[in-house]
């Protein structure tokens, strides 16, 4: 009986270690399987799309800023180099819609004095639509010189508003066109300025 119950013993003790080794080499596989993946995607030196797009998008924003002057050699950050500097990126972020005349009838508002960009942006319109033509109002800095979007902590001598005169739902109608003229004489008295609109025929 002794020597059934020490190799009863001996077996279940050898199942044991067979189970413990067993669930090592499970693990052992385990993160194996999910290693290799980390190394080939670091050794590949592939970028993720979002990175690469952000890096795309940096890039044309000081290309383009580059082009008009608002970056310089010592224009960056020096803790962070590939960063723009806050008062650049906001006037980047100023200039980036532009009126066409080809595309957009545009109308003069004509100030007897320059006016803060806190008061412009008080009585923008509060929606960038004429019906379903976009309408856009910018500032003359008087600053800079520069068209752009109204902004806090700018001055502006004069502003010019414009609508689509035609997009994919046709050209633009009598309604949109009153729409818009409505928004522009709301904006021109709330700065004190004349508007001098286009004739909607022309």
């Amino acid at each position: 009986m002794i020597g059934l119950d020490i190799s009863l013993t001996e077996g279940l003790a050898a199942v044991g270690v067979l189970v413990l080794v067993g669930v090592a080499m499970q693990g052992l596989w385990n993160a194996r399987k999910a290693s290799p993946r980390q190394a080939d995607h670091a050794a590949s030196g592939r970028v993720e799309p979002s990175l690469a797009a952000g890096g795309a998008a940096t890039n044309a924003a000081q290309a383009g800023l580059r082009e008009a002057g608002a970056v310089g050699g010592d224009g960056t950050d020096p803790a962070h180099p590939g960063a723009l500097p806050a008062d650049v990126r906001a006037a980047a972020a100023r200039r980036a819609a532009r009126l066409d005349p080809l595309i957009d009838a545009i109308a003069s508002l004509r100030l007897d004095v320059p006016v803060t960009g806190e008061l412009a942006l008080l009585h923008l319109p509060p929606s960038r639509r004429a019906g379903t033509k976009a309408f856009l109002i910018e500032g003359l800095n008087a600053h800079s010189g520069d068209w752009e979007l109204p902004a806090a902590g700018q001055h502006y001598g004069e502003f010019q508003a414009g609508v689509q005169m035609a997009n994919r739902s046709g050209a633009i109608n009598e309604i949109e066109y009153s729409e818009f003229v409505q928004k522009l004489q709301g904006f021109a008295d709330g700065v004190g300025a004349m508007a001098e609109l286009p004739d909607m025929l022309d």
